[in-house]
């Protein structure tokens, strides 16, 4: 399980987070950018392993990514 405190993820963004270069503002004047591969690659590999990744946030207090795998 992964937290922090930033500024979050929106409801409408959570099931595109997980997707190759999301952008939850992809106007030209966002003031963050995408996410780029490592959310992405992460889903893969938890995916490949035979689980799932999920996300909770709540936008300014907490985001949380967790994943379950497998003990070998």
């Amino acid at each position: 399980m992964i937290s922090n405190h930033g500024s979050g993820i929106n409801e409408e963004f959570k099931d595109k987070v997980l997707n190759k270069f999301s952008q939850g503002d992809s106007s030209n004047s966002r003031q963050k950018e995408g996410i780029g591969l490592r959310l992405a690659i992460t889903k893969q590999l938890v995916e490949i392993m035979k689980d799932i990744i999920t996300c909770d946030s709540q936008p300014n207090v907490l985001t949380t990514f967790c994943a379950e795998l497998p003990i070998l």
